[in-house]
């Protein structure tokens, strides 16, 4: 923001020259918003029962009908998560913080009494079942390999 005078005045005539580090200062804002989103995102979500069950269900099905439906579900979550954040703004925050602790706490003694309830040997069907289809999956190619 600079400043001149008039000829004749002493009034101060403010005079907004724009510069080009403001807008270098809203890239890089924007680039670094954007490399923390996606790291946040790439590390909690890789090892997620999500990947998991998409990877299995490729395995079974059209990998691109999988691949179309996982990221139809995975711009559906984000939309609905810029929402809820977007929410946040208009909340006032003493509401926010006692909703996000309650509900924390709510998935968490959820997430608590399930481990609990399951049986050591739950997830082995699961397992061997996948072991199976590979198997299967690689005997396939292998014979397809050998008739050629």
């Amino acid at each position: 923001l600079y400043c001149s005078l008039q000829k004749g005045s002493s009034q101060v005539a403010p005079v907004h020259i724009a510069n080009e580090e403001s807008a270098d200062k809203t890239n890089l804002g924007f680039i670094h918003a954007f490399v923390a989103a996606i790291s946040v995102i790439i590390v909690s979500e890789l090892g997620d029962k999500t990947f998991f069950i998409a990877a299995i269900m490729a395995m079974r099905y059209n990998r691109l009908t999988v691949l179309a439906g996982a990221m139809l579900a995975l711009g559906l979550m984000t939309c609905l998560s810029v929402l809820f954040g977007y929410a946040t703004t208009v909340i006032p925050r003493v509401y926010t913080y006692y909703v996000s602790t309650a509900l924390f706490a709510i998935f968490g003694v959820r997430m608590l009494r399930e481990g609990l309830k399951m049986s050591p040997d739950e997830g082995q069907e699961e397992l061997e079942e996948v072991q199976a289809e590979i198997k299967k999956k690689d005997e396939e190619v292998s014979h397809e390999c050998c008739m050629n």
